[in-house]
């Protein structure tokens, strides 16, 4: 955002809302400003007051149970060259 925007948004901002933020006094008020004028501010993540990256992914518990009995299946597996590896070194 240019400098002169930004002079121009403050000044519109103080106008409306003061020259002081007393936010114990009005907690929300900051969060009314961002969503007044979040998309004037640059808007994207940041005036959504989401997480960088976007918004975190909701797993599928049956995706997340499907991996988990791969990743077992792969344990048990080597569990197993492992434990007959060393059955065969000790006879």
């Amino acid at each position: 955002m240019a400098k002169s925007k930004d002079d121009k948004l403050v000044m519109e901002i103080i106008e409306r809302y003061g020259a002081t933020i007393d936010l114990k006094e009005s907690p929300y008020l900051i969060v009314e400003i961002i969503r007044q004028y979040g998309s004037r501010l640059g808007g994207g993540v940041a005036a959504e007051c989401l997480p960088p990256g976007g918004p975190p992914k909701i797993f599928d518990p049956a995706e997340v149970m499907a991996e988990l009995k791969v990743d077992l299946k792969e344990v048990e597996r080597l569990s197993k060259l492992l434990h007959d590896g060393a059955a065969g070194k000790t006879k």
